[in-house]
C-alpha cells in the first residue's frame, strides 16, 4: 500500500538508514492511487505496455522448448485480441504480460 512506500521514503529521506539512494519501483496499474504526500515527493515514470513485436519476442523465448515456431505469435494474436474486445467493455482489468507468461508456463507442464 502506498502508507508502506511512503514509509520507507520518508525514512529515506530523514537519514535514518544506511543507504544514500533508494529507488521506489511499483507495478501499480492504478488499481490504488498513491497519496498525494508521496507523489509530490517522486519522479514519476510510466512505462507503456510492450509492442505486438516486443512481447512476441519474450512470449518466444519462452515457449520454444514445447511449440511450433507460429505459437508466439497465436499466444500474442489471442493477447491483444482479448485486450481490445475487453476495452469495449466496461471491464477494465486487463490481460497482462505476466498472465500471457503464466499461461505459457501451464501449457508447458500440460505437455510434459
Amino acid at each position: 500500500p502506498s502508507s508502506v512506500a511512503e514509509g520507507l521514503l520518508n525514512e529515506a529521506l530523514s537519514g535514518s538508514t544506511n543507504s544514500d539512494f533508494f529507488l521506489f519501483l511499483t507495478a501499480n496499474s492504478g488499481r490504488y492511487a498513491f497519496a498525494d504526500s508521496f507523489k509530490n515527493r517522486l519522479v514519476s515514470h510510466v512505462v507503456s505496455e510492450y509492442t505486438r513485436e516486443e512481447l512476441e519476442s519474450v512470449v518466444r523465448l519462452k515457449v520454444n522448448e514445447w511449440e511450433e515456431p507460429s505459437a508466439a505469435k497465436i499466444l500474442v494474436k489471442f493477447h491483444f485480441e482479448l485486450i481490445h474486445k475487453l476495452n469495449s467493455t466496461s471491464i477494465k482489468l486487463l490481460p497482462t504480460t505476466r498472465e500471457i507468461l503464466q499461461t505459457i508456463e501451464e501449457l508447458r507442464y500440460k505437455n510434459c
